[in-house]
């Protein structure tokens, strides 16, 4: 029983001419089971009831995504209707709502306005409750002054010198162009570094004195990698405050068009300090050579270049049609794990070798890693196309040279090999002794043991048949885009 990313299911041993026993339904996250079918491409549902097992088989579990409702509370303002959005996929932010005297600002996660929901990087999982924010409208003045002074008085003065009512907050925005800026509680602001860089401030945005100053970063190498094109100069926003503005804060950049090329759109981009990585700000207004977003927190920003969405490629190896992996090795080309040969074909149940495994597995990934220089004694018979993917693998622990120091890259990979690989991969192993439930488990070499047993306990890894692993078979080219495309994303 193949779950598909489902609760594990465990395989049946049943005579000739029986009918298989009907299992527990399998769950899975945001999924609704919807039936047992043939074929990975479930084109054939299979009625466990009523049909016979008269040969190995193997059945593909089929799931329907759930699909959740999200309400818009708007608080006041005009409706915005509900919206259905399937599991994992992404919100698509609705047109803002009006309110008169009040300014829309943003879309928040909790009845009490602390957490702007963002709709650019948050998947839906659950039904979903959406708060509308509001400002009070204000038209400030023209002029302003320096930004640094507090602004407003300390009262009207009657004609006896005593205190009448106060005055309310002063709203009008402060301003200041080097970089430095001073507000008062609830004050609105803008503050430019520059002509390139602008950051607004909406009145009610923090709610104690907020000092915040930009600073371009002369050196910024060490937030970028290969894959980061700059459009811009690299920005760190700081404050005084730790928390986030409770009213989003515009950041409107200055970028060069003429670095793009015709394919590509530029996007506002924040630094993630924690996992070191760039995530997109949100959806961006972009006015020729200006961008802007609003965001409710400060860090480093800038401007990168986006590639547009890989279109699908026109997948049509000659020897895959009818085969039971046609799907899985479709979608890994795709993906760009794997790729054919030459002549059009992909050798479905041909041995896959040692480093042929190594470049799909670091192209599954997908993650930066370190090259390691390669000690290996054979090192010469890497090839060009696999030296990087093998370096960075030996650098990440993944693989290591045989008692004698060869990789033996052009060696079909076995079974146990595979697996030893893909759970150093994850860091998944079982505690030190434990066994698989393979009857073959006795044949499984001992520094395969674990690694065997914590991808079968995971669900990742089935038997070829009658609960056997078969630890030493060679490792078949569908085999191994099977079980890459089985690990957790």
């Amino acid at each position: 029983f193949e779950s598909n990313g489902g609760s594990v299911v465990p395989d049946q041993t049943v005579q000739y001419g029986e009918l298989a026993a009907v299992p527990d339904v399998p769950t899975k996250a945001g999924h609704t089971f919807t039936g047992w079918y043939t074929e990975p491409e479930w084109s054939t549902p299979f009625d466990l009831n009523t049909t016979s097992i008269v040969q190995d088989t193997t059945l593909y579990a089929k799931w329907a995504p759930n699909t959740y409702k999200v309400t818009f509370h708007t608080l006041g303002g005009s409706a915005v209707s509900d919206a259905a959005v399937e599991y994992g996929r992404k919100l698509s932010a609705p047109a803002s709502p009006s309110r008169s005297g009040y300014t829309f600002a943003g879309w928040y996660a909790d009845p009490e306005l602390k957490t702007l929901f963002n709709f650019a990087q948050t998947e839906i999982t659950a039904d979903l409750t959406l708060y509308a924010k509001w400002s009070v409208s204000s038209t400030p003045p023209s002029g302003g002054n320096d930004g640094n002074s507090s602004g407003g008085g300390s009262g009207n003065q009657n004609n006896n010198g005593s205190s009448s009512t106060p005055s309310p907050p002063n709203t009008t925005p402060h301003s200041s162009t080097n970089g430095h800026l001073t507000l008062a509680a609830g004050q609105a602001g803008q503050l430019s570094l520059g002509n390139d860089i602008l950051v607004s401030i909406p009145a009610g945005a923090m709610n104690q004195e907020l000092k915040v100053t930009i600073e371009q970063i002369a050196d910024p190498s060490a937030s970028l990698t290969h894959q980061v094109q700059l459009l811009s100069p690299v920005y760190e926003l700081l404050k005084n405050a730790p928390q986030n503005f409770t009213v989003p804060v515009t950041i409107s950049l200055t970028f060069d068009p003429s670095k793009l090329q015709s394919n590509q759109r530029a996007e506002l981009f924040y630094f993630d300090e924690q996992d070191k990585v760039w995530l997109s700000a949100g959806e961006p207004t972009v006015e020729g050579k200006h961008i802007r977003v609003d965001v409710n927190h400060f860090t480093k920003f800038a401007v990168l270049a986006v590639d547009p969405p890989k279109e699908p490629a026109d997948i049509s190896f000659h020897d895959v049609e009818g085969h039971w992996a046609k799907e899985v090795i479709q979608q890994a080309a795709l993906q760009g794990i794997v790729k054919g040969y030459s002549d059009g074909t992909f050798k479905p149940d041909a041995s896959i070798t040692r480093a042929e495994f190594t470049v799909m597995l670091m192209n599954t990934l997908h993650t930066e890693y370190t090259e390691a220089t390669l000690s290996f004694t054979d090192r010469s018979k890497i090839g060009d196309w696999a030296q990087s993917a093998v370096a960075h693998a030996v650098h990440a622990g993944f693989i290591q040279g045989d008692n004698n120091g060869a990789f033996r890259p052009n060696e079909a990979i076995t079974r146990a090999e595979m697996a030893v690989m893909i759970a150093n991969a994850m860091q998944l192993k079982a505690d030190s002794g434990t066994g698989s439930s393979f009857v073959d488990d006795e044949q499984i070499p001992s520094w395969a043991k674990t690694a065997v047993a914590g991808l079968q306990k995971s669900g990742l890894l089935n038997g070829k048949g009658l609960n056997t692993f078969a630890p030493r078979d060679n490792t078949t080219r569908a085999e191994a885009v099977k079980l890459l495309l089985s690990m957790p994303k």
